[in-house]
């Protein structure tokens, strides 16, 4: 994944939609199927992150060291398109600093979700999700629930 610095940035506004950054994070996964409809995915990533270089007020440097990520799927395939999922994900590391003064925003935090993927026909399903912060050391601790409209296109 790449993220690049778009958005609008104004380096005198502490509040900002841009990051005035890139990030990008390599990832690696697998997927191990089990006892007949049930699958194991685990990923391992991790975000790697450009310093900001007209951080707030504007003559600042924020930099940010890497975030590690870690993601653990357990699936169960009722049939090819339609599937029921737990998930974890572990987030570690990510501690910033502004100007070579360290925050104190050291992430260790972890998640947990659900997701189920339900076919209206062989291109289009619905997926529901949600996901709840199970242990939040530093950041935001929110909730979510989803519903997505997905379709193949060839």
């Amino acid at each position: 994944m790449v993220y690049a610095p778009t958005g609008q940035y104004f380096s005198d506004k502490v509040i900002n939609i841009g990051t005035n950054r890139w990030s990008f994070k390599p990832e690696i996964g697998v997927s191990y199927p089990f006892y007949k409809s049930w699958f194991i995915d685990l990923y391992a990533g991790v975000w790697f992150f450009t310093d900001n270089n007209s951080f707030y007020p504007g003559n600042s440097v924020r930099s940010q060291n890497p975030l590690g990520t870690f993601q653990a799927h357990l699936s169960y395939n009722f049939n090819p398109a339609m599937r029921a999922a737990i998930n974890l994900t572990y987030y570690t590391g990510g501690q910033s600093s502004v100007n070579g003064k360290l925050d104190n925003d050291n992430q260790n935090n972890l998640r947990v979700g659900a997701t189920f993927n339900l076919p209206i026909n062989r291109r289009h399903a619905i997926k529901f999700a949600n996901s709840t912060g199970a242990l939040v050391r530093f950041g935001a601790d929110f909730s979510t629930i989803s519903a997505a409209w997905q379709f193949v296109v060839f």
